[in-house]
């Protein structure tokens, strides 16, 4: 392979540009990526996303609130205690306490939150979420969000209804 030098003698990049791996390095590529295929299959059996609920969504009697459900929920910090790193997250009348310590994440009081994680049921049927992931969305509209919530679960709803049929 020939080499090109600008006027400095620096060497810049190789004249021949095309390159084909050995037989080797396709099996070894191909190897790799069956790898990451199967870790990423397992990673991501293992994790499901978080469904989106509004907190007034969360009550006895829904259907997102069991035990290890996967949700994402949105709202207001009202609360932050720091020994214990939970929060209480609000919209409206509804809250929900938020356990943040698994988070590199500084809190605003005030400020919109949105968490990701696993719910937590204890005796009494209160909720705690453990949050794996967690954003400020100070910018987002929070009516807007559910408008669009909204027309997302509509969406889906024909889409299931117009495959059922």
């Amino acid at each position: 392979m020939m080499r090109s030098y600008n006027s400095t003698g620096i060497c810049s990049r190789p004249t021949n540009r095309s390159f084909h791996p050995s037989p080797k390095d396709k099996k070894k590529n191909f190897a790799s990526f069956f790898i990451f295929v199967g870790f990423y299959k397992m990673a991501a059996s293992a994790i499901s996303s978080g469904a989106l609920v509004m907190l007034e969504e969360l009550n006895p009697s829904s259907t997102q609130f069991k035990q290890g459900a996967s949700i994402r929920v949105t709202g207001k910090l009202q609360e932050f205690n720091v020994e214990e790193a939970v929060a209480v997250l609000a919209d409206g009348s509804a809250t929900l306490r938020v356990d943040t310590q698994h988070l590199n994440l500084s809190l605003r009081m005030g400020s919109i939150y949105q968490f990701i994680g696993e719910l937590q049921i204890d005796a009494s049927n209160e909720a705690i979420l453990k949050a794996r992931v967690g954003r400020n969305v100070d910018g987002m509209d929070l009516n807007l969000y559910r408008q669009s919530l909204k027309l997302l679960r509509d969406f889906q709803a024909d889409q299931n209804n117009s495959l059922a049929a």
